[in-house]
């Protein structure tokens, strides 16, 4: 990372460090929706590529779900597609027109 971070700093002017990345940025978790991770730990496996697009994954706690569920255990349990169904149900609730309006008042 630090040579990165150098590479950045050299080439493109821009100072980062781990301190100023912005954890939760809008333009990687599209990517990483899109599933373009390849070169990505963690979320570069053909299995988490094949699942980022069905969780769309926004936060960085979206993410952990996304790597826990993508293991043996909770595929030969038959949990993942029952936490897909109830994902879908949270964000429709999250995106309804009365959830838009307390955000926009909170």
């Amino acid at each position: 990372m630090a040579k990165g971070f150098a590479l950045l700093r050299e080439h493109k002017g821009i100072t980062l460090d781990l301190a100023t990345i912005e954890p939760e940025d809008p333009q990687t978790y599209a990517m990483i929706r899109k599933a373009d991770t390849l070169g990505t730990f963690q979320i570069e496996s053909r299995a988490q590529m094949s699942m980022l697009p069905r969780l769309k994954p926004q936060t960085y706690y979206d993410l952990v779900i996304q790597m826990a569920i993508v293991r043996p255990g909770p595929i030969q349990g038959d949990m993942v597609h029952p936490y897909l169904l109830s994902i879908r149900h949270v964000f429709r609730e999250r995106n309804s027109a009365p959830a838009r309006l307390i955000s926009t008042l909170i």
